[in-house]
């Protein structure tokens, strides 16, 4: 079928657009099932390929647009705990946060660097100080939203004369993000990570029009 926003397409263009629009609107599968007379399998597989678009769109938006930051020094240094919470579960991923310019960029932390943390937090005090692993210096925090915890670094993307200040674009997006991810422990890390990427996306591009900068971005690269 004849679609120029997917290759190979099973359904038609003005289905697609649909999926587009409502997945902006923030609907669910269901709904945007019930409203396109899809399959909601249909409409799921469609919107797993979304997000996994989405999610390279944020990594060439992060090293294109906002110049991130990704140099990673070999010295682990000591910084100061924040507000202090025990360990949390270990059914999500803490991920890695940077904001550059009022633009948030986020990274999974690899498995053995969250469990670190974890077990670090866990031993400390809320007056205590301890060594970071040297893949987390070059981000502002490190974050667990499950706890809604936020580890606080000092800020590595400070620019000059920059209006919002680092940590006020994080918390700004935390504040956005948990509304969105509050069903995570239902579906898993794997999900976790695609809705994070969405989260990230959205945020970034809030003062668009987000349904024509998808089908932009579609148009101009078909899904597969």
């Amino acid at each position: 079928m004849k679609n120029k926003y997917v290759k190979r397409s099973k359904i038609s263009e003005a289905k697609f657009r649909k999926i587009i629009m409502y997945f902006a609107l923030e609907l669910d599968s269901q709904k945007i099932a019930a409203l396109t007379s899809l399959n909601r399998n249909t409409v799921n597989r469609y919107l797993s390929r979304i997000r996994g678009r989405i999610a390279e769109l944020c990594e060439t938006q992060a090293l294109t647009v906002s110049g991130r930051t990704t140099v990673k020094t070999g010295q682990p240094t000591a910084a100061p705990v924040g507000r202090f919470l025990t360990a949390p579960p270990d059914s999500l991923p803490v991920f890695g946060i940077q904001s550059r310019k009022a633009h948030i960029y986020t990274e999974i932390l690899s498995n053995g660097i969250h469990l670190k943390l974890r077990r670090l937090i866990k031993k400390g005090s809320s007056s205590e100080r301890f060594a970071l692993p040297p893949d987390c210096l070059h981000y502002d925090g490190i974050v667990d939203l499950n706890s809604r915890w936020l580890y606080r670094l000092n800020p590595v993307s400070i620019q000059d004369n920059a209006t919002v200040g680092p940590h006020d674009s994080i918390e700004e997006f935390l504040g956005f993000a948990r509304k969105r991810l509050k069903t995570i422990n239902a579906h898993g890390a794997d999900h976790f990570t695609l809705l994070l990427k969405e989260c990230e996306y959205r945020f970034n591009n809030r003062d668009d029009n987000l349904y024509q900068l998808l089908l932009k971005r579609f148009r101009e690269n078909p899904l597969a």
